[in-house]
């Protein structure tokens, strides 16, 4: 159990859930975004740790890090399918997770996957300090870029800063989002040409070329603000 991705299966399994997509179900949160962390496909921050320690009956600490105890107690019998979650557990599993602070900004799930190469859940799987240009801006977040579509200007881990509230216009730089059955969103990072009722006009840059989008698959276009170059 050398890694968070084993000891959270581990404490799964402890606490006799059987399955991967059970777990997130009972937590309230996407079962994409669970999967990404018990697989180690997605790392995850002190925030989800606390979560699945809490949930698990384990400390969080040696969760996220493999020191200390595992345990201060023993393991309680398996959670009940129809136990209330509590009201945290609803909360962190929604775009409008509530955030440990104001002057902090969520960092989305992103993975490869989905029919446009990126998916994001809305789950977050770190924190990171707001940048001014985003301080009153309540349902801003951050994203991980995947892919090379935009490159030399957006590069693969590069983190963008999302403005969801701000409308947007020609020449904006856009996160677009299409919603999935499973509360994940296929996601793509263009260049904003123009609009009209039925689609969306967009480029990106590698290769070059100039894309139509139909705006009832890609409900959403969202401004994107800044980025923070991968180190």
């Amino acid at each position: 159990m050398d890694t968070p991705a084993h000891r959270l299966r581990f404490l799964r399994e402890r606490n006799d859930i059987g399955s991967a997509a059970e777990l997130a179900r009972r937590l309230g949160i996407p079962e994409v975004t669970y999967r990404a962390h018990e697989s180690g496909v997605r790392g995850f921050g002190e925030p989800q740790a606390k979560r699945y320690a809490e949930a698990l009956n384990a400390n969080w600490v040696w969760l996220l890090t493999g020191s200390g105890e595992a345990f201060s107690e023993p393991a309680p019998p398996s959670m009940p399918a129809d136990a209330p979650k509590k009201r945290s557990d609803v909360e962190m599993g929604s775009a409008r997770a509530a955030q440990p602070g104001p002057s902090e900004l969520p960092v989305y799930a992103s993975a490869e996957g989905g029919p446009s190469g990126m998916m994001v859940t809305y789950d977050p799987i770190d924190w990171i300090r707001r940048p001014n240009s985003l301080t009153n801006v309540g349902n801003a977040f951050a994203v991980y870029v995947v892919g090379e579509s935009m490159e030399p200007r957006y590069e693969q881990g590069d983190m963008i800063l999302v403005h969801p509230s701000r409308p947007v216009k020609r020449d904006d730089d856009v996160l677009l989002l299409s919603q999935q059955e499973d509360g994940s969103a296929a996601a793509l990072i263009k260049r904003l040409v123009s609009w009209n009722e039925q689609s969306w006009i967009v480029k990106q840059y590698n290769p070059p070329k100039e894309i139509t989008l139909p705006r009832q698959q890609w409900q959403k276009a969202y401004v994107v603000v800044g980025r923070n170059n991968r180190a």
